[in-house]
C-alpha cells in the first residue's frame, strides 16, 4: 500500500477519491475503516478557513488550536517519526522544497468543549 501511495496513480487516488470518500466510512465505522483499509493510519481533520471562517478542521470530535512548531530540532524529530510511519512524506517534502515551499509541523492544543 505504501508503494502504491507513493506512485503517480496512488497520488491521484488519494487526491481525487480517498479525500472525498473517506469521511463517510470513517464516520459509519467509528473510525475503523477508510479507503486505506487499515494499512495506513489516518484520521479526518477538520479546520476553519482563515478567510471564510467555515469549518474545515476538528479531530475526533474534539476542538483544537493549531500552533506551528518552530524549534528546528523538534521539527526534524517529528518529520523523522512521520517518515517512519509513511515514507511518502520524504517524497512530499522533497517535491515541495523544490518549488520553495516549507511544510510546517503543527501541534494541536486541545481547546476543550465549546
Amino acid at each position: 500500500m505504501v508503494a502504491f501511495g507513493r506512485s503517480a496513480a496512488g497520488q491521484w487516488f488519494v487526491r481525487h477519491v480517498s479525500a472525498r470518500v473517506d469521511p463517510w466510512p470513517y464516520r459509519v465505522t467509528g473510525g475503523r475503516s477508510t479507503t486505506t483499509l487499515g494499512t495506513i493510519t489516518t484520521a479526518p481533520l477538520t479546520t476553519t478557513g482563515a478567510r471564510s471562517g467555515l469549518p474545515r478542521c476538528e479531530l475526533g470530535g474534539e476542538r483544537f488550536t493549531a500552533r506551528e512548531g518552530t524549534d528546528p530540532d523538534e521539527c526534524a524529530r517529528l518529520f523523522a517519526l512521520a517518515e517512519r510511519v509513511y515514507p511518502g512524506w520524504r517524497d512530499y517534502r522533497a517535491a515541495t522544497a523544490a518549488v520553495g515551499r516549507r511544510i510546517p509541523i503543527l501541534r494541536l492544543v486541545s481547546r476543550g468543549d465549546p
